[in-house]
């Protein structure tokens, strides 16, 4: 009887068995495998991406425009999240954070990328650029590429984009600047950059470094006379209601530079980042056609709410600064500096 039980046991896991492998031969079967094989549906990319600017800046508008554009081009795969006002913090935490993977995606003048590249402040240099088709030759070209890809690779950062940020000159509440000895006596605030407070003080001011958040305080408390920046920036950040003439001595051209943090750069699939930069090629000339409609508009805004415009002979100005030039050769190379300069 036991010897039956056992024979009818077996013969009932033989045809289990067989059941089994009938099923995995049998279309449902193949069915069921095929679905385990096939790839999951590809999960989006969400990338923030931080700027110290209001809302209505060109190169916020830039950025968001950007953003649609990489979306495009990724089928929906990649969403750039834009957040301006310095939400994301300010343009040192921004470099920093991208060096360690913190934060996505920045903008910052090169002054301030320059703590942790100094050869960037070829850009910074006072009078480097003749004038803005100067500057694009110089950032379009072979330099500027340069510093985007392996230069700025070195510290972390990938470089996407260098936007144009117009030409700085001279704002304060005291007097029309003519000639350097208008300058002096007067605090004109520049960021926090060594070579920008020697350039003010060769051009016969005081540079104060400060925060951009500290400006319109400062100009009101009359901690600081003036600033230094576009005339777009100081409209932005209403200092003309605390400052009246605004003298374009034009002394610096420095650009700003859309990045990336190398770390997230390298996660990225390939397919992913040749569309972030296509994007970043295509948005080039609609960044600087917005900067320049933006800056006539805002120049005759600023004289209807009463800042008063002059020209200025740069010549005693670009003479006076050409120390600045020499104390930096070290850092920046000479080689470098002549290579810009000579640019044609």
């Amino acid at each position: 009887m036991r010897q039956r039980v056992k024979a009818i046991t077996i013969l009932l896991v033989l045809a289990m068995m067989v059941g089994l492998l009938a099923g995995c031969g049998s279309p449902a079967g193949k069915q069921k495998e095929a679905e385990k094989e096939q790839p999951k549906e590809q999960e989006k990319i969400i990338l923030k991406l931080g700027g110290g600017l209001a809302e209505t800046h060109p190169h916020t508008i830039t950025h968001k425009e950007f953003a649609k554009l990489v979306k495009e081009k990724t089928n929906g795969r990649v969403e750039i999240q834009v957040f301006p006002n310095n939400q994301l913090g300010q343009q040192r935490a921004l470099v920093e954070g991208m060096q360690m993977g913190t934060i996505d995606m920045g903008k910052s003048m090169t002054a301030v990328v320059a703590n942790v590249l100094p050869e960037i402040m070829v850009f910074d240099l006072p009078y480097i650029f003749r004038d803005r088709e100067h500057f694009y030759k110089v950032v379009d070209g072979p330099i500027g590429q340069s510093f985007l890809n392996e230069k700025m690779e070195k510290v972390g950062l990938k470089g996407l984009l260098f936007y144009d940020a117009g030409s700085r000159s001279i704002y304060n509440s005291k007097r029309p600047i003519t000639k350097p000895e208008d300058l002096k006596g007067l605090k004109i605030r520049v960021p926090e950059n060594p070579l920008m407070v020697e350039t003010i003080n060769a051009m016969g001011g005081t540079g104060v470094p400060m925060g951009l958040a500290e400006i319109y305080t400062g100009l009101q408390q009359g901690i600081i006379d003036g600033a230094e920046n576009a005339p777009l920036f100081a409209y932005q950040q209403k200092h003309h209601e605390v400052t009246k003439y605004f003298s374009m001595t034009d002394h610096f051209r420095t650009p700003d530079v859309l990045m990336i943090s190398l770390k997230v750069w390298n996660k990225l699939p390939a397919d992913i980042q040749e569309a972030i930069l296509e994007a970043a090629e295509e948005i080039k000339d609609y960044q600087r056609q917005l900067w320049i409609d933006q800056e006539k508009e805002v120049v005759e805004k600023l004289k209807a709410e009463g800042m008063e415009f002059n020209d200025v002979d740069q010549a005693p100005f670009r003479e006076a600064v050409k120390t600045v030039w020499k104390k930096y050769e070290d850092k920046i190379g000479k080689d470098l500096i002549e290579a810009v300069a000579n640019t044609k």
